[in-house]
């Protein structure tokens, strides 16, 4: 694994260059506050978030029901 810094004023320049070859996820305000979802072409994560409704973790493993026997 390769550790990067990006400068604040680089962000937006290096979110376009990591979309290329992977899907985004990050804070979005909604109409309900913040959520973390995969970001669309063009957006990018608003950083000024403090708190989200879920936690990053339903992003990344979305809520399955399990199978009934």
């Amino acid at each position: 694994m390769k550790l990067m810094t990006i400068k604040k004023t680089d962000l937006a320049r290096a979110l376009e260059k990591i979309r290329k070859s992977y899907s985004l996820t990050g804070p979005v305000k909604d109409k309900d506050g913040y959520v973390f979802r995969p970001l669309q072409d063009g957006e990018g994560p608003d950083l000024d978030y403090d708190m989200t409704r879920l936690s990053p973790k339903a992003a990344v493993f979305p809520q399955t029901n399990p199978c009934s026997p």
